[in-house]
């Protein structure tokens, strides 16, 4: 069975260019470790970031867990473009297994944006059980989750062994981040007039600031990824023009040296994206880089960036709530 391994270059053909492709190398695996280094604190800065609920943090943490699957197995696919040798059972099993797991970290991202909105759609529609975050709410997550990966292992799998070609990898992928967006939208408007429908509504105030907490939950979750939805955007365009170019460059058309140098910049603007987005995601929410506070590298380093690099995130009105409860579960999670 023909396999689609994820390792475009090797030794052969990146020698004559002897030392462009070891600088974008040795970049590229300084991004990839960074990255990995990071995961860890961000994980624990999403887990701590209360009273999120839990799946929503879970999620998260889901989230950067891909990132450090696909880093790591791009760290082996750059050793065997190093090693050149890629014919041996060992090697292609390893060329194979690491193709899988970065695939299933692509797949992951692109359904993203749909477990995100059906977790908020029941936080939406379902919100007297899900706010109290009772243990059975997890069930949500443990099942929206096996869908996810599901999705991604088939899709890897797929493409790694040719069941579909590459222009169809692509349009599936096309059409899962169209529907997630679709659903984050529609989700983002409806709790937004939910919102201020309640505002004018004085006949059950326990019921309106009840409400109101979890609306207020959709559209704290919702506004972070608004934070990281344009500079995303932007950062993915140089990828795909590097990665275009490569697969419309016929191998022989005297344009090689472009072909090549666009498919490494492509790799490698992958882990500066990876490396962005995690920063991006860390620096969207105070309750974040609250929780890194405590490690004192990062105290003085968000000292350093409050003021040039890190927004603060806005500060709401609050409304003057007669339930202390939920009056303080609100302030917590300001928009």
């Amino acid at each position: 069975m023909n396999r689609f391994h994820l390792v475009w270059l090797n030794c052969s053909l990146t020698e004559p260019y002897t030392p462009i492709f070891e600088i974008i190398y040795t970049f590229e695996i300084f991004l990839i470790i960074c990255f990995i280094l990071l995961s860890p604190f961000a994980c624990y800065a999403f887990w701590k970031a209360a009273p999120l609920h839990q799946n929503i943090r879970l999620l998260f943490s889901a989230t950067v867990l891909h990132g450090f699957l696909g880093a790591a197995a791009r760290l082996v696919l750059i050793y065997q473009q190093l090693a050149d040798d890629n014919n041996t059972d060992a090697s292609i099993s390893r060329l194979t297994a690491a193709s899988v797991a970065r695939e299933i970290c692509f797949g992951y991202m692109m359904i993203l944006l749909c477990f995100l909105s059906s977790e908020r759609a029941v936080a939406t529609y379902a919100w007297a059980w899900y706010e109290s975050q009772a243990d059975s709410t997890l069930a949500v997550f443990v099942v929206e989750l096996a869908v996810a990966e599901m999705y991604s292992l088939t899709t890897a799998f797929f493409a790694v062994y040719e069941i579909y070609s590459m222009n169809t990898h692509v349009m599936v992928f096309a059409v899962t981040l169209s529907l997630g967006a679709l659903c984050f939208f529609k989700l983002l408007a409806h709790n937004r007039r939910e919102l201020q429908r309640l505002k004018g509504r004085q006949d059950n105030l326990g019921y309106c600031i009840s409400r109101s907490y979890q609306i207020r939950e959709n559209l704290a979750v919702f506004k972070i990824f608004r934070h990281l939805a344009v500079p995303c955007c932007a950062m993915a365009v140089p990828a795909f023009v590097f990665f275009i170019a490569y697969w419309w460059i016929p191998a022989g058309a005297g344009w090689n040296t472009t072909r090549l140098v666009c498919i490494a910049f492509y790799d490698m603007w992958l882990a500066m994206y990876d490396m962005m987005l995690l920063v991006m995601f860390i620096s969207s929410d105070d309750k974040f880089q609250k929780s890194l506070r405590v490690f004192r590298l990062f105290d003085r380093l968000f000292d350093l960036l409050q003021p040039s690099v890190i927004p603060r995130p806005e500060t709401a009105t609050r409304e003057q709530e007669s339930n202390v409860y939920f009056s303080l579960l609100s302030k917590d999670l300001k928009l």
